[in-house]
């Protein structure tokens, strides 16, 4: 089979070409700037040749020439050979000083000038007249003309500067001259010669231009490479993670910083090694050593991920650390797989990190027991064993009974000491095989496994011994703490939900027979299904704040004698089937379980929004009262939403009268003082709500700054056919006329009533014999009446 013949020479020179037009533009300057440059550098050496020929030609034609001739003729060619390599030396020595093109019409033209200085050899043959001559001075034209091909091919307009005013002179001389046949033949030679000359000279150029184009695009190569492979190594010496890479066989040949940090093991030393010797990985849960990472990865030829939890031990098994290991095979230029690279992801730091937020994730911050939703997740774990091995566990809800004393007298930091404390008593009483929660504020849940009723209620009643002999002593002040339990069994029918509500409800019913008991759920239990029923509301009432199915209405207070237009807003709720829900029905669990104060935003929102926009019936009234809790009256916040809200409204406060019931403002007295300062200081005034219910209520009545006195309804209702009752609501009158405070009549049912009322002198009545409550909007009054759609 024959080899395939090389490529002809015309060929390279197209492909050349073609390759150096194909280049950037700043590759061809290089190549133009190298060959002007090339074409300078032999300028200095090949003006001593120019001068050496022109010496032996002087010689050759003294005494047949005239020697003037000669002398010119010899100072012209050593002027321009001289020129030449000034030339040369200042374009060396000053590389910047001249633009490329003015170098190159330079040189052209003392290359012409050189030419033209040759071709008065001719001049010289036509004096003698010899045969010998003119076959020398020929020979010697040629001689010049293809030897500059050597000196002058590294720039071919250079070269053709020199070349064709000499093959040009020869043409016309053997023109113009009478030869022989035999010189025809010559002039024929030359005249080919001339030809071929200058078309090697084209082509030698091109061929230069592409060798000098390839070095260097060669030379930016390997600078490239140089530069990748120093960014890889920067790469690799300053990442994080730990890269070594192998060969097929698994020998190793690169271990970066971070590897030889968690090996044990230097770059040097582990090359040449297998990888198995140098990176120690172990299985976590069993401990095997893993050896088999190349071999897997060459198997898979593409990405592999260790995803058990692997350890690196070093070489001296001192250090061990956790990582993730990945490894990718190494493709060479042909996609043939050359080695294995193995990335070690130090994850010790992460996972350390990753088990301190699981613990945190699962654990109260403040006494370090489980945290609520573990405490869920155990109880359906429960749930799940009492269902398939029919298994009886018991759930106790336990609540501290004095802890908002404490809060409230010593702060927050007592509260915090607190329930360390109790945290640190109860774990050291549950056995390790029962679950003891905190599950927030003074709460804490106990899951007792494999455990009925009756042992459930022995452990709750220990508890409860246990901590009537506690004592909580903060900087000097010693206080009893006792705590409240609730019982419930787990039956594996309910959800951890279910469970906890009915626990919480047990615990509540202790508190209210008497605190410091325990109470455990039993069929039909009847304290149980009132507290349940309340805790139920929560729901209600919380998807009726997020509805919006709160609405106002008003019942107007009757003057009895002259006096101002007053109106009550009372709030009533909407139920999920436009049913409408009275206070009497939600307001007792909504203040159970602190939603009232968010219902008393709602509905100081409400009648301000309404007041400001000038609403047809509170436009007509002089004082709106609205009644407002003790939980509100005891919050802080809630005086600030108040006072930003009559600025965002710019309601007029002289015209808002707020009730505060008696029992509230007894039972936080300096609050309610400074409530209701903060308030008066913006205009609006007060009502003192339910007066005579209380012991003291006359005693408290000097300390207060109040406009009316709201008289309990219970002294009124009956005050007809009540003596007591009667003289009772005389004396508050009385009391409230004395300290210039206005009364207020409530439960005022029916004329007789009203008529004994005014005999006294009260100066407002209110009740339902003299104005029933009304909507404030009509509208929502049409929705309630009308019927519900069916289905």
């Amino acid at each position: 089979m024959s080899k395939p013949s090389a490529a002809p020479s015309w060929v390279s020179e197209i492909s050349s070409e073609n390759r150096f037009r194909s280049a950037s533009p700043a590759l061809r300057e290089r190549v133009l700037d190298e060959q002007v440059r090339s074409l300078y550098a032999v300028t200095r050496y090949a003006f001593r040749t120019s001068l050496v020929f022109a010496v032996l030609v002087y010689f050759y034609f003294l005494g047949r020439v005239p020697t003037l001739w000669l002398s010119i003729w010899l100072a012209s060619v050593g002027l321009i050979a001289v020129a030449r390599f000034l030339a040369s030396r200042r374009f060396f020595d000053e590389p910047g000083a001249e633009a490329r093109r003015a170098w190159v019409r330079l040189a052209c033209v003392s290359m012409t000038a050189q030419a033209c200085s040759w071709l008065m050899v001719l001049l010289f043959v036509e004096q003698t007249g010899a045969a010998a001559d003119a076959s020398m001075a020929v020979f010697l034209l040629c001689a010049l003309a293809f030897g500059g091909f050597a000196v002058l091919g590294f720039y071919l307009p250079a070269y053709l500067s020199f070349a064709a005013p000499i093959f040009l002179g020869l043409w016309v001389w053997f023109g113009w001259t009478s030869i022989s046949a035999d010189w025809f033949w010559l002039m024929a030679v030359v005249a080919f010669g001339s030809l071929a000359i200058i078309g090697s000279a084209v082509g030698y150029t091109r061929i230069l231009r592409g060798t000098l184009l390839l070095g260097y695009q060669h030379e930016d190569l390997i600078r490239r490479l140089t530069e990748e492979k120093e960014r890889v190594q920067v790469t690799l010496r300053s990442i994080g993670d730990a890269v070594l890479t192998t060969d097929v066989q698994g020998r190793v040949t690169y271990v970066n910083p971070v590897a030889e940090r968690l090996t044990g093991w230097r770059n040097e030393e582990a090359w040449g090694k297998q990888l198995e010797e140098v990176l120690h990985l172990i299985h976590d849960g069993g401990g095997e050593r893993i050896t088999d990472v190349v071999s897997r990865c060459l198997e898979r030829e593409g990405l592999l991920v260790l995803e058990d939890e692997i350890s690196l031990e070093d070489r001296r098994g001192e250090r061990e650390s956790t990582v993730e290991v990945t490894a990718s095979p190494i493709r060479g230029y042909d996609r043939q797989i050359m080695g294995v690279v193995v990335v070690a992801h130090d994850v010790t730091e992460l996972r350390g990190m990753a088990r301190v937020m699981n613990y945190q994730a699962q654990h109260d911050p403040l006494t370090g027991l489980l945290n609520r939703r573990e405490f869920e997740a155990s109880l359906w774990h429960a749930l799940e064993s009492a269902r398939r091995e029919k298994l009886q566990h018991a759930v106790c809800y336990l609540d501290l009974d004095q802890f908002k004393l404490v809060n409230d007298t010593c702060g927050h930091s007592a509260g915090d000491e607190l329930i360390k404390q109790v945290g640190v008593l109860l774990h050291r009483r549950v056995s390790e095989s029962d679950t003891l929660a905190r599950l927030g504020g003074d709460e804490f849940g106990l899951l007792l496994h494999d455990c009925g009723l009756e042992r459930a209620r022995v452990v709750a009643e220990e508890f409860c011994e246990m901590m009537r002999s506690f004592r909580f002593d903060w900087q000097g002040k010693l206080f009893n703490i006792n705590v409240s339990i609730g019982v419930v069994l787990v039956d594996g029918t309910s959800s951890p939900s279910d469970l906890l509500a009915a626990a919480d409800a047990a615990c509540y019913v202790a508190k209210d027979q008497g605190r410091s008991r325990v109470h455990v759920v039993l069929p039909h239990d009847r304290e149980l299904a009132h507290r349940h029923g309340e805790m139920q509301w929560v729901s209600r009432i919380q998807q009726a704040l997020d509805e919006g199915r709160f609405v106002l209405r008003y019942q107007r207070i009757v003057p009895l004698r002259a006096g101002e237009n007053m109106v009550e807003m009372l709030v009533s709720m909407i139920g999920p089937h436009q049913e409408l829900v009275p206070p009497g029905s939600f307001l007792p669990a909504a203040e159970r379980f602190n939603l009232v104060t968010e219902i008393d935003r709602r509905v100081v929102r409400m009648v301000l929004e309404r007041l400001a926009a000038a609403d047809t019936v509170l436009a007509e009234m002089d004082v709106i009262t609205i009644n407002l809790s003790g939980q509100s009256v005891n919050d802080e916040s809630f005086l600030d939403y108040v006072l930003a809200t009559l600025d965002d409204t710019g309601a007029d406060p002289q015209r808002i009268c707020f009730e505060i019931t008696e029992t509230a403002v007894i039972a936080h007295m300096e609050r309610a003082e400074r409530f209701i300062q903060a308030l008066r200081e913006r205009g609006c005034r007060f009502a003192l709500d339910d007066f005579g219910s209380g012991i003291s209520s006359f005693g408290y009545l000097r300390a207060l700054s109040v406009d009316y006195l709201k008289i309990d309804g219970m002294f009124v209702k009956n005050m007809v056919n009540e003596p007591v009752d009667r003289s009772m609501v005389e004396a508050i009158h009385q009391v409230g006329h004395v300290m210039g405070i206005e009364t207020i009549a409530e439960f005022v049912e029916d004329e007789e009533t009203r008529q004994m009322l005014e005999d006294l002198g009260v100066n407002y009545g209110q009740g339902f014999g003299l104005h029933r409550p009304e909507f404030l909007d009509k509208d929502v009054y049409g929705r309630i009446a009308a019927p519900q759609p069916t289905a």
